[in-house]
């Protein structure tokens, strides 16, 4: 949102005064400008790529693979739209996904199990392929099973990627700026959101950021960050998992044109050090359908290393509310946790008169108003170091008035104009309503999380729209309704709007003449209230649900579209009779990590609008507000924890759940064993000391680089990179009962010296031990070897450091001081593999670790990994 001047609160008896002050201060991101490295026309391939649009590195083979969304539509097809290359260009293999997917839009892989995802943006899927007997992909004997991505809101998948730490999908939408946050439910797999999976999203707006176009996203197993590639910003935006900005790369010394995809791998001149590799599609075959221009390249940016990142708030969206009527507002807050946990605090920015808040201190507080107008509050956030806000505005009306409501059009899918020949479109700047020039059209405008209640009385319903184009052609609109309790977004489908059923209300609008960029009566729509109250009166509405209007006719004018400037706004105004109020529903849900829950009311509701209160009883005593709330037991054991929600005629209603919290273990290091050998199957045992729940850490260095290593059965693959002549790798495992004294066995496709250690702690979360892996690669023979910096963002969490060479001459690896030695191994003859392991003996401060340099007595290039275990 646009930030208006902020204000300092002073606290009274019973209320907010405002009082001038200056506004707090934000973090700046590094921008660091690449430099290139490679510049490869994919044209020119034997089997050209004119469009490539996604890229993945598969780091067991050492070779990448690019898929093309548009080459079967080309006369240079060969039937492959996905190959496989070396980081030089060289293509190694070839493949096909057009018997399910003909829009390979993006790729991505993961590298414990070998899966590629492919995301389609036209079937709005993401297809996971497993390579048959053959061990390519795009083969006849691929495995192939797929998600829906419109199931969670993206309608535009233009790229998938897969984040190791915590074995989630991160896909991007394009028209909608947005990265959805996927993570496998109970059972482990991806089978999509419910109802046909357990699946969870998440979604974050990364537009905020200065992300016009984002095409591709990658992750980063150097720094254990996700990139975002932006062909109209020019950057490369660097992200955590949470979608904190880290820093931006700016690649405008590729002169790209369409910037599609991005993976980062080691260089194709240094393997130690890691590169960006981003595809080009230069000219659209839409545009030109015998283009054939595609490019790829190399980037080299070095990258600081990652300090304190500050907050991120999201605050609840702007609302109506009556004189005396309390009102709910929230904040989500997004931080690192360093230098120390965020801390939230609401003020009062501007009004005409007082406000009172229930808990100026919490992510959600409750504000009453005595004065009708416009008031804006602000949620401020503060780790200490640096700060960030976010605005909600609440128009207060007297008692009995209509309460304004004005919706925006929120996706791309949300406008769109269907087309006779065949399909929707939904790309561009312009809505053209309802004809664009001769072509006669069908158009839908949908807006969702309509904040009007059950029983609500329309007193005002207009279509605001922004002239984009000037135009006078004499021009008549018939506005219809889809007669639906809750619209979804319109499709591709050549039929998405005139297939819909429509309200027996409609109304005629002959607009005047349009001059660009006016935005006022003339472009407002005639009176729709006939058309919302039919819909939001039927007996399926509900608060939070979508409404959308069918425009059909003669003649054209231009307006902003939601990827223009300013998009569409649906402007209502409502009453609700108090006679026909009914009590709220609460629900909650919790979840506990230790003697550590948070529970979450948000489900809770009020037909009539919004909660006026939420207040929870934890059942030791304690107490809270708001819809988010977080409690730590001072024992474990299980209690009844209740939620109340009051609505605004003062009615309650009140769910109870039983909550069961246990004893929390600080991490601490349980035991070890390793094995140094020449083998083709190497193979250690898990120590007998190891149990239930303990975190499991598998380190291994070969001394060659060009073996397929098989992931062990049930061990997640957090590492595997490439220094000089050697190929270290790193595999993570929450032990069971049955895995102590048990062999673990690395199978490799020919011999090699390996150096093979499992390292077990206890007290390590369950769900996600490792909380964050970062890799390095010495560039030249060196003494010295320093492991990558990490950022320790949560208390008790541990420092596992990690150290490897493959040499003839080292004979011993000197630690850094202050470091509990867990093992060290040297291996003998020729190419053998030399390793140390350490960690920090206990938790680690909050911060920033640095890094730890280890040496050797004899020079070499020693690959590195940190690892920071969080605990449960």
């Amino acid at each position: 949102m646009k930030l208006p001047t902020a204000a300092a609160v002073v606290l009274g008896a019973t209320g907010l005064a405002l009082v001038p002050a200056t506004p707090p201060a934000s973090a700046a991101v590094p921008t660091v400008v690449a430099s290139l490295v490679q510049n490869i026309s994919t044209a020119a391939w034997t089997t050209p790529l004119p469009d490539p649009a996604g890229i993945t590195y598969l780091p067991g083979r050492d070779h990448f693979l690019i898929s093309d969304s548009e080459v079967d539509e080309t006369p240079v097809f060969q039937n492959a739209n996905v190959l496989e290359t070396t980081r030089t260009g060289t293509i190694v293999d070839r493949g096909v996904t057009t018997a399910y997917s003909k829009e390979a839009a993006g790729i991505a892989s993961n590298p414990a199990n070998g899966h590629v995802y492919v995301s389609d943006d036209d079937q709005f899927r993401v297809h996971e392929i497993t390579a048959g007997a053959d061990a390519r992909y795009g083969t006849a004997d691929d495995g192939h099973t797929s998600i829906s991505t419109a199931a969670f809101g993206s309608t535009d998948p233009e790229d998938v990627t897969y984040f190791p730490p915590t074995g989630e999908l991160f896909v991007l939408d394009g028209a909608d700026n947005d990265v959805h946050r996927v993570s496998p439910g109970p059972n482990g797999v991806f089978d999509g959101v419910a109802p046909t999976g357990d699946d969870t999203a998440t979604e974050f707006d990364i537009q905020r950021y200065g992300a016009e176009d984002p095409e591709g996203i990658g992750y980063h197993p150097g720094r254990g960050t996700l990139v975002v590639v932006d062909s109209t910003s020019d950057r490369i935006y660097e992200l955590n998992r949470d979608l904190v900005l880290v820093s931006q790369i700016d690649i405008g010394v590729t002169n790209q044109r369409f910037a599609a995809g991005v993976a980062v791998a080691p260089a194709s001149n240094d393997p130690s050090r890691y590169d960006y590799y981003v595809v080009d599609r230069g000219v659209d075959n839409d545009a030109n359908p015998n283009e054939n221009d595609g490019r790829l390249y190399e980037l080299r940016a070095d990258l600081p290393s990652i300090g304190n990142l500050a907050p991120v708030v999201d605050v609840s969206r702007d609302a109506p509310v009556e004189v005396g009527t309390p009102i709910d507002v929230s904040a989500t807050v997004r931080d690192d946790g360093v230098p120390a946990p965020a801390s939230l605090q609401w003020s009062a920015v501007s009004g005409p008169g007082p406000v009172s808040l229930s808990a100026p201190t919490q992510p959600q507080t409750s504000a009453t108003f005595t004065t009708p107008g416009s008031y804006v509050l602000r949620a401020t956030a503060s780790d200490g170091q640096l700060t960030a806000s976010d605005d909600v505005t609440i128009t207060v009306v007297a008692r009995g008035a209509p309460r304004p409501l004005d919706t925006p059009v929120a996706k791309a899918f949300d406008d769109v104009e269907q087309r006779p020949t065949g399909y929707a479109d939904w790309l561009g700047a312009t809505l053209n309503v309802p004809n664009a020039g001769t072509t006669t059209q069908t158009v839908g405008i949908r807006f969702a999380d309509l904040a009007v209640p059950v029983g609500a009385s329309i007193t005002e319903a207009w279509i605001q729209f922004a002239a984009s184009g000037s135009t006078s052609t004499a021009t008549s609109i018939q506005v219809r309704g889809i007669a639906a309790d809750d619209t979804p977004t319109f499709t591709t489908s050549s039929t998405t709007v005139s297939s819909k059923p429509r309200t027996a209300a409609q109304v005629a609008w002959s607009p005047p003449a349009w001059t660009s960029g006016q935005r006022g009566a003339a472009q407002r729509t005639t009176d729709l209230r006939s058309i919302v109250q039919e819909v939001v009166g039927r007996p399926g509405w509900r608060q939070g649900n979508a409404l959308a209007f069918v425009m059909t006719g003669t003649g054209e004018r231009r307006a902003s579209s939601h990827d223009g400037a300013t998009p569409p706004v649906l402007h209502l105004a409502y009453t609700v009779p108090q006679q026909q109020d009914s009590p709220p529903t609460a629900s909650f849900t919790s979840s506990c990590s230790a003697l550590s829950c948070t529970f979450d009311g948000s489900g809770s509701f009020d037909d009539q609008g919004p909660l006026a209160s939420l207040q929870w009883s934890f059942g030791d005593g304690g107490t809270a507000t708001g819809a988010l709330a977080n409690r730590t037991y001072a024992a474990p054991g299980t209690y009844d924890v209740a939620l109340v929600v009051t609505d605004s005629a003062g009615q309650t209603a009140t769910v109870t759940h039983q909550v069961s919290v246990a004893d929390s273990t600080p991490i601490g290091f349980r035991a070890l064993a390793r094995a140094n050998v020449n083998s083709t199957a190497p193979s250690v045992t898990v120590p007998a000391a190891v149990r239930d729940g303990d975190a499991l850490l598998l380190f291994a260095t070969l001394n060659v680089t060009t073996l397929n290593v098989t992931t062990p059965a049930g061990w997640t693959q957090l590492a595997d990179f490439v220094t000089g002549s050697q190929r270290t790798l790193l595999w993570r495992r929450v032990a069971s009962a049955a895995d102590a004294g048990t062999p673990v066995s690395v199978q490799l496709s020919g011999y090699a010296k390996v150096a093979l250690q499992v390292a077990a702690y206890s007290g390590a979360s369950r769900t996600t031990p490792v909380a964050l892996v970062a890799t390095r690669g010495d560039p030249a023979n060196t003494l010295s070897h320093p492991t990558p910096a990490v950022a320790v963002s949560g208390a008790g969490r541990w420092v596992v450091s990690y150290w490897a060479d493959k040499s003839s001459a080292t004979t011993d690896w000197q630690p850094p001081a202050g470091v509990a030695v867990r093992d060290e191994t040297i291996g003998t003859g020729g190419g053998h593999i030399d390793a140390l392991l350490a960690d920090g003996g206990g938790a680690a401060p909050e911060g920033t670790a640095p890094a730890l340099t280890a040496s050797t007595d004899a020079s070499s290039r020693a690959a590195m990994i940190t690892v920071v275990l969080q605990p449960g």
